[in-house]
C-alpha cells in the first residue's frame, strides 16, 4: 500500500473512532494538547494543568489566552464547516493577530484532500513575514482543514506533537510521513484513554457513595478541579464534596496539587499525564 493510500485508510479508521468517542471527555484535552505543542514549536511552554487551573480566570497568561482562543476558533470553524480561504484567514488571524494571509494561493489550492493540506502547510512555512511563527500557524491549521474538509469528524489529530518530536517537514514526503505517524499516535492516545477509563470504572464499581460517583463523573470532563467546584457545580455540601475528593484521592484517581480546605486543587493524574506527554 502506498503512503498516501495508507494515510487515507488510517484517517478513515480515526474518523470512525471520532464518531464513537466521548466528545465531552476528549475533545478539549486534545485541542489543548495540540496547542501546547504548537507553542513549544516557537519555544513557548505551558502545561495542561495551567490551562485547566480553576483559578486561571483571575490572571491567565498570554499563552493560556492563546490556547483558549484556539479552542473557541477551532470549535467555531469546524462546527460551521467553513471550508474556504476567507474562513481560514479569519481563523488564523484570530488565534494570533500577527498572521498575514495569502488567500489567493490558498483559494487556488483549497481542495478536500491531503495534497491540498500539504501544499497549504508548506506554503505557510515559507512565509517570511510571520517572523519565526510560520511553523506555529502551519500546525494550527491542520485540524481545522481536516475537519472542515470532511476528512475527520472532530479536530483531534495529534500532529503538532509529532512535528515537535520529529521536526518540521520541509517537503511532501516528510509531510506525509509525519501525517501518518500523527494519525497512528492519535489512535494510540484514544486507546490509552479508553483503557484508563475502563480501569477506573472497574474501581468505581466498588464505590457506594453517590457523591463520589458524581464527583468522578465531573472530573472526567474537568481533569483539574477545586473542591469548591464540586460544591458549586454538583450542589454538594462542602463536607460532602471534600470527602468525595478525599475518597478519589485514596483510590489513586485524584492527586492533590495545591491549596487547602475549600481551595484544594486536584488533578486526574492519569489523564493529565496522558495529554501532557
Amino acid at each position: 500500500m502506498e503512503l498516501k493510500e495508507k494515510i487515507y485508510y488510517e484517517l478513515g479508521g480515526l474518523n470512525q473512532r471520532c464518531k464513537t468517542m466521548k466528545k465531552s471527555q476528549l475533545l478539549v484535552p486534545l485541542l489543548v494538547r495540540q496547542m501546547i505543542y504548537s507553542l513549544k514549536l516557537i519555544d513557548r511552554n505551558v502545561t495542561f494543568e495551567e490551562v485547566f487551573d480553576p483559578n486561571m480566570n483571575t490572571k491567565p497568561s498570554k499563552d493560556v489566552i492563546k490556547i483558549l482562543k484556539y479552542i473557541k476558533c477551532t470549535n467555531d470553524i469546524t462546527m460551521k464547516k467553513s471550508f474556504d480561504a476567507v474562513s481560514f484567514e479569519k481563523y488564523l488571524s484570530t488565534i494570533d493577530k500577527t498572521y498575514v494571509y495569502d488567500d489567493e494561493f490558498v483559494s487556488k489550492n483549497l481542495m478536500p484532500d491531503i495534497d491540498s493540506l500539504c501544499n497549504i502547510f508548506l506554503h505557510i512555512l515559507r512565509q517570511r513575514n510571520l517572523k519565526g511563527k510560520s511553523v506555529f500557524f502551519a500546525s494550527a491549521i491542520i485540524n481545522a482543514f481536516l475537519t472542515t474538509s470532511g476528512l475527520l469528524e472532530y479536530p483531534v489529530l495529534d500532529m503538532p506533537y509529532m512535528i515537535y518530536k520529529y521536526g518540521t517537514p520541509s517537503n511532501k514526503q516528510e509531510f506525509y510521513e509525519i501525517l501518518l505517524k500523527s494519525v497512528e499516535n492519535t489512535l494510540s492516545l484514544l486507546d490509552k484513554h479508553k483503557a484508563i477509563m475502563k480501569m477506573d470504572a472497574k474501581q468505581m464499581e466498588e464505590v457506594t457513595m453517590k457523591s463520589v460517583k458524581t464527583a468522578y463523573a465531573f472530573i472526567q470532563e474537568n481533569p483539574v478541579c477545586e473542591v469548591g467546584q464540586l460544591v458549586d457545580n454538583l450542589d454538594l455540601a462542602f463536607a460532602t464534596a471534600s470527602k468525595a475528593a478525599g475518597v478519589l484521592e485514596d483510590m489513586g484517581i485524584l492527586e492533590k496539587i495545591a491549596g487547602s480546605q475549600r481551595y484544594r486543587v486536584f488533578k486526574y493524574s492519569s489523564i493529565t499525564n496522558l495529554f501532557n506527554y
